[in-house]
């Protein structure tokens, strides 16, 4: 009964933690999509600005040259689609940290102990760690329970109401 409910809470932890990483993935990803749109639109203006001018100074039978202002145009676009393309790696990281968030969700109950152990910060170290990949401090020293009657977790069978391993000095 336990184990099902360890199972339930570390489901849990992790839907609630999936549920938050990708809320807040998702409002970033709104707001950098939407100055992906704004600068998409801007250059659609510049676009239809430069066709305008190209035209005229065809018109005018005038040389398209960098004095008649079409190179403005070259680098407001060219500014713009850099700007575009920064914020589509911002995406791509964005959508990096909410997958990590929900990788490292952190464990606790008795399933945490198969999988490795929790520390204080509550990243879900693997088992035996000597410091916590995440923030560093050193593990705790481990506790040692009695696995059946006499014998303790370091697998020595120790004498009947022993309160202390004969062999690591564990408490039984």
């Amino acid at each position: 009964m336990a184990k099902l409910v360890d199972k339930m809470v570390v489901g849990i932890n992790k839907s609630v933690t999936s549920i938050g990483a990708n809320s807040k993935a998702l409002v970033e990803k709104a707001k950098v999509n939407n100055s992906i749109g704004t600068l998409e639109n801007e250059c659609s203006k510049l676009f239809q600005l430069l066709g305008q001018k190209v035209f005229e100074l065809h018109k005018s039978n005038s040389d398209i040259s960098a004095d008649s202002g079409v190179s403005n145009f070259f680098s407001e676009i060219t500014q713009r689609n850099e700007q575009i393309a920064e914020y589509r790696e911002q995406l791509k990281r964005i959508e990096e940290e909410a997958r990590r968030a929900i990788e490292t969700v952190p464990l606790t109950g008795a399933s945490a102990g198969a999988v490795g152990d929790v520390c204080a910060c509550g990243y879900a170290n693997p088992a035996g760690y000597k410091f916590c990949a995440k923030c560093g401090i050193p593990a705790p020293e481990p506790t040692l329970a009695r696995t059946d009657g006499n014998g303790c977790v370091c697998g020595y069978a120790n004498q009947p109401n022993s309160k202390f391993c004969s062999k690591c000095g564990a408490p039984l």
